[in-house]
C-alpha cells in the first residue's frame, strides 16, 4: 500500500525560523527586565543643611542664632565699653535701594547696679530705657535710638540688662543703617522696606540666652576669714562685684556678708 509522502522542506524552515524569533524575544526581554528604570531610579538626596549657626560667649555667659546669609564683622554699632560681637547684613542683600547695613551687636561693661547700667554711654536719642522686656527668662530694658550724619541714617533698638552676680551690664543693638535717597540719582534706587530688615533682626534679638542660674556654696567658716566681715569692707576689696564671689547676709546682723561661691548652673 502506497504511503502518501509528507513535505517537510519549506515547513521545517517556517519552523526553525519561528523558534529563532522567539528565542531572541526571551532573550530581549530578560535582558530589558535587568535594565533599570529610570522612571522609577532616584539620585541620593542630599543630607539636611542647616540655615542658622549659634554665636557663643563663655566670658559674659550669652548666646544667639543668627542666619548663615549674615556676616560676623568688627563690631562698630557697640555703646558699651568692651564691643564683644556683631552679625550684620550686607549691603547686596537688598541692591537697588538706600540699605547700606544693618547689624546685631553685643558689647558689655561692668556696672554697679542696673541704674547705673542703664545710664552708661546713652544712645543718641534715647528715652532713658523705659520699655521693659523679657527675652528668654531675663528682664531687659529697651530704648529706641535714632542718628543722623552725613546723609547716613541710623535707627536702632537698644536693650540692656545687669548681671548682679558679675557686676555687668549687657547691651544687645539692633540698628538698620540706611542713606538718604536724595543722594542718588533720580530713578536709580528706591526705599529700603525697613519693616521687612527689622523682620530678619528681631529672631536674632529673641534667640538672645544669658546664662543667670547660679549655685551658691557655704564657704568653710573655719576656713574664711572674711565670713563675718561688714559688708563695706568686701565692697572696699572689690569681692562683691567680682564675678567669681558674691555676699549673702547672714546671721550676725544686717551689717554682716558671708561670701559664697558663685557657679553656673547653665546648659548654655
Amino acid at each position: 500500500m502506497h504511503k502518501p509522502e509528507i513535505q517537510i522542506g519549506n515547513f521545517g524552515y517556517s519552523m526553525k525560523k519561528l523558534l529563532l524569533v522567539a528565542s531572541l524575544m526571551v532573550l530581549s526581554a530578560a535582558s530589558y527586565g535587568k535594565q533599570p528604570s529610570q522612571s522609577n531610579a532616584k539620585a541620593p538626596s542630599p543630607g539636611p543643611t542647616s540655615s542658622t549657626q549659634s554665636y557663643s560667649n563663655a566670658t559674659y555667659g550669652f548666646t544667639f542664632v543668627y542666619p548663615n546669609s549674615m556676616q560676623l564683622v568688627t563690631p562698630n554699632y557697640a555703646n558699651l565699653k568692651d564691643a564683644v560681637v556683631q552679625v550684620q547684613i550686607p549691603r547686596a542683600a537688598y541692591p537697588r535701594t538706600n540699605f547700606d547695613d544693618a547689624a546685631i551687636s553685643v558689647s558689655a561693661q561692668h556696672a554697679k547696679s542696673l541704674n547705673d547700667c542703664l545710664a552708661l554711654s546713652p544712645p543718641e536719642g534715647s528715652d532713658g530705657f523705659k520699655t521693659k522686656t523679657t527675652i528668654n527668662g531675663v528682664d531687659f530694658y529697651m530704648t529706641k535710638s535714632n542718628g543722623a550724619g552725613a546723609g547716613n541714617f541710623y535707627d536702632s533698638k537698644v536693650y540692656r540688662t545687669f548681671t548682679s552676680t558679675a557686676g555687668t551690664c549687657i547691651e544687645i543693638s539692633e540698628t538698620i543703617h540706611t542713606s538718604n535717597i536724595s543722594n542718588y540719582t533720580p530713578g536709580t534706587v528706591t526705599e529700603v522696606s525697613q519693616s521687612d530688615v527689622q523682620a530678619r533682626l528681631d529672631p536674632i534679638v529673641q534667640s538672645f540666652k544669658l546664662r543667670t542660674a547660679v549655685q551658691a556654696v557655704q564657704v568653710d567658716p573655719h576656713s574664711d576669714s572674711s565670713r563675718n566681715t561688714p559688708a563695706r569692707a568686701l565692697l572696699g576689696r572689690g569681692d562683691f562685684n567680682g564675678g567669681h564671689h558674691a555676699a549673702v547676709q547672714n546671721s550676725k546682723g544686717p551689717d554682716y556678708f558671708s561670701l559664697i561661691n558663685l557657679r553656673s548652673n547653665s546648659g548654655l
